[in-house]
């Protein structure tokens, strides 16, 4: 089969929908398929530059974040749009339901071919990001959702928890509950005492690690205010911190205030070195409410 994959980001950006994405297309071409996919232009150097499967859009980067890059509409890109109407394709598969993932959508319906979406998260959570009352934008949200959701021939999502949800909420197309891939390989020999090491972290100290973007969403103050508590009981305890993100700088202030010296800024982390990183902690948390199945989860584990 041809199938394209839209998605509003795509390594090098670090973000798990982004990894989940191309390991999507690592799978998939194993398989015999051939893969295509449109995402936004990154920031910096693009790795897969000169690849005549990777097809990105202009972008600019996303308020309050390093690398999130929003993709400028095919309207400000007719290039695009022509090339992709001289492809033809057996499948759409979108990874989110707005922006890029819509275009995804309405390219299928031009080609008259199906069009499956997987529901990476709870779309609601991000209402708050705007400047309007959060009351005001969530039920716009779903019903968004849930008309981009019923559009499509089947929607998958990693648990069975979002598939409940996405029924109860008035999804009726069917929702298939696929697993997020992993790519084990890259998690092989961990290089534990050297990350930590490096981290600064002596082998009395306790580890409790956080390792993903840091953006509001992700609840990291949540995170310093269990360590902090902890560590009246426990002081050998130190929160590190992997990721980067537009609030860090904001995170770190509040960390110097609430933790101290307990709290490690270890920076964005590419992710051949995720592996290292979770061998160094002692303890994997995380306090984000909007994910399924986050890909830290799995490689942690």
């Amino acid at each position: 089969m041809r199938i394209a994959l839209f998605t509003n980001t795509y390594p090098p950006s670090l973000n798990g929908v982004a990894n989940v994405t191309h390991f999507y297309r690592l799978g998939l071409t194993e398989h015999g398929h051939e893969v295509h996919v449109f995402a936004p232009t990154p920031l910096g150097e693009d790795p897969f530059e000169g690849d005549p499967a990777v097809h990105r859009y202009p972008a600019f980067r996303c308020p309050g974040e390093l690398d999130y890059m929003i993709a400028l509409p095919p309207l400000f890109f007719p290039k695009m749009a022509v090339e992709i109407s001289g492809m033809q394709f057996d499948l759409v598969h979108t990874q989110h339901p707005v922006w890029v993932g819509a275009w995804g959508q309405r390219v299928a319906r031009r080609m008259g071919i199906p069009v499956v979406s997987t529901a990476h998260s709870q779309y609601e959570v991000y209402a708050n990001r705007t400047v309007l009352p959060t009351a005001w934008i969530e039920p716009g949200v779903t019903r968004h959702v849930v008309h981009y959701f019923n559009a499509c021939q089947v929607v998958t999502t990693p648990v069975e928890w979002m598939q409940r949800r996405l029924v109860d909420k008035g999804v009726t197309s069917p929702v298939e509950i696929v697993p997020n891939p992993v790519d084990l390989t890259k998690l092989g020999a961990p290089r534990r005492e050297q990350t930590r090491a490096a981290l600064g972290l002596s082998n009395r100290e306790i580890a409790i690690g956080y390792l993903g973007r840091l953006s509001p969403v992700k609840r990291v103050p949540v995170l310093m205010d269990t360590v902090a508590l902890l560590a009246k009981h426990r002081p050998e305890v130190r929160l590190v911190i992997a990721g980067g993100g537009g609030i860090e700088p904001a995170l770190r202030e509040r960390a110097r205030r609430v933790l101290g010296n307990r709290a490690i800024f270890a920076g964005a982390i590419p992710h051949a070195e995720v592996g290292h990183y979770h061998a160094a902690f002692d303890v994997f948390v995380t306090a984000s409410i909007s994910e399924t199945q986050p890909l830290a989860y799995s490689e942690a584990m």
